[in-house]
């Protein structure tokens, strides 16, 4: 995992977002749900790239527990602070890079 964390956002990634989590982290730190435990570990923002609607439509093909566990993510990630480094319409999401600022366009 750490090649990973390092290959995407350099060798401070990991402990960024731990520490100062936000919104266009392409990985986030998160509480993972198992049948009788919460182990913590890396999951994919697959939310960022999202539109509300298609968050909305996305929860509607999914059974319980997955539905509630996945609205659960969708609230933390939602009450994460954005990222004000970079300012863009509102039409476009920037996605944080070892390299670069990756715009992704909304429609």
């Amino acid at each position: 995992m750490n090649i990973i964390l390092n290959s995407v956002g350099g060798f401070e990634y990991q402990n960024q977002i731990i520490q100062n989590p936000t919104q266009s982290n392409l990985i986030q730190h998160y509480g993972i749900p198992y049948k009788n435990h919460v182990k913590y570990g890396y999951v994919i923002n697959y939310a960022y790239s999202l539109s509300n609607l298609d968050v909305q439509n996305g929860l509607e093909y999914l059974i319980e527990p997955k539905r509630e566990n996945t609205k659960k993510y969708i609230l933390h990630y939602q009450n994460l602070p954005t990222d004000k480094t970079v300012t863009c319409p509102s039409s476009w999401r920037v996605v944080k890079t070892r390299t670069s600022f990756c715009p992704v366009i909304l429609e």
